[in-house]
C-alpha cells in the first residue's frame, strides 16, 4: 500500500469533541453526541484554549512576517511609509511584534531598528522635528485610539524615529497574530493538526470534572493530558543560537 501523497490533514473541531467524549466514556464510537454534552464540551474547550494562551503565550504557528501599516484607523493597508508621518497602526489582530525583527528597507538594503521604551522616547528632544531614515521605533500597546467618535481598544501603533523623509521606505516586522475565533462551534480551531491530541486530552481532563468521572479514570486522563501538553510545549519554539546581553546605559546616566 502506497502513501496518500497529500498533506491536507486538518484540525477538525468535531474530532476533538468526539475524541474527548469517548475518552470520558460518555459516548461510544459510532454513537451520536448528545447536543447538551456537545455544548458542554464546546464551552470547556474555550477554557482550554484560554488556558493554553495564558500558559504558552506566543505560538510559532501564529507568527507572520509583514510590512503592512495603516496611517488611519480603519484605513487601507500600505506597504510603504508616508513622508512626514511617524505613527502607524498595525493589523487589528496583531497581539505583539518581535523587537529583534523590525527593520527598514530602503533601496533594497535592510537596516535593523532599535526598540525604544516610553522612557527612551520621552527623552528624545527632536522627535517632533527631525526627519530622515528611521533608526528606532516605539511600540504603543493597549492604547485607546479614537476615529470618527469610535474608540478602538488594544490596537497597536508603531512610532518611528526619526520621522520618515520619503514615501518609499518599508518597515518589516514579525508579528504575533491573535488566534482566530471558534465561530460559535461551527469553525475548526486555528491550531496545527499535530497538536490535536494535546487539545483533545486537555478537553477530556477538564470536562471529566463536569461529567463526574471516577477518580481513577480522571487521574489517568490527567496524566496523559500533562504528557501531551509537555510534548506540544517542547515542540513549539524557535531553534537557533541564543544570545544574552545586559544594558547598563541607564545605570551610568
Amino acid at each position: 500500500m502506497s502513501t496518500s501523497g497529500t498533506t491536507a490533514q486538518t484540525f477538525q473541531l468535531e474530532d476533538i469533541l468526539r475524541g474527548a467524549a469517548e475518552i470520558c466514556g460518555i459516548v461510544d464510537p459510532g454513537e451520536s453526541l448528545d447536543p447538551h454534552d456537545r455544548a458542554t464540551l464546546l464551552k470547556v474547550l474555550q477554557l482550554v484554549a484560554a488556558e493554553f494562551h495564558a500558559k504558552f503565550g506566543q505560538r510559532i504557528w501564529q507568527h507572520e512576517r509583514t510590512n503592512r501599516l495603516y496611517t488611519t484607523l480603519g484605513g487601507t493597508a500600505a506597504t510603504v511609509v508616508t513622508s512626514g508621518t511617524a505613527a502607524y497602526y498595525l493589523d487589528t489582530d496583531t497581539e505583539d511584534i518581535y523587537p529583534d525583527t523590525v527593520f527598514v528597507r530602503r533601496s533594497g538594503d535592510d537596516t535593523m531598528l532599535r526598540a525604544l521604551s516610553q522612557k527612551d522616547y520621552s527623552r528624545i528632544t527632536d522627535k517632533s522635528t527631525r526627519t530622515g531614515k528611521p533608526e528606532a521605533y516605539l511600540l504603543e500597546r493597549n492604547q485607546n485610539f479614537t476615529s470618527s467618535g469610535q474608540e478602538t481598544v488594544g490596537r497597536l501603533r508603531i512610532v518611528l524615529y526619526p520621522t520618515p523623509d520619503n514615501s518609499t521606505d518599508q518597515i518589516h516586522h514579525v508579528r504575533w497574530r491573535r488566534t482566530e475565533d471558534w465561530g460559535g462551534g461551527t469553525a475548526n480551531p486555528d491550531v496545527p493538526w499535530k497538536y490535536c491530541e494535546a487539545y483533545t486530552l486537555a478537553l477530556a481532563n477538564k470536562a471529566g470534572l463536569r461529567f463526574g468521572l471516577s477518580q481513577q479514570r480522571h487521574q489517568r486522563i490527567r496524566t496523559e493530558a500533562a504528557l501531551a501538553e509537555e510534548i506540544m510545549r517542547r515542540d513549539d519554539h524557535e531553534r537557533g543560537p541564543a544570545r544574552f546581553g545586559i544594558d547598563l546605559s541607564d545605570y551610568y546616566q
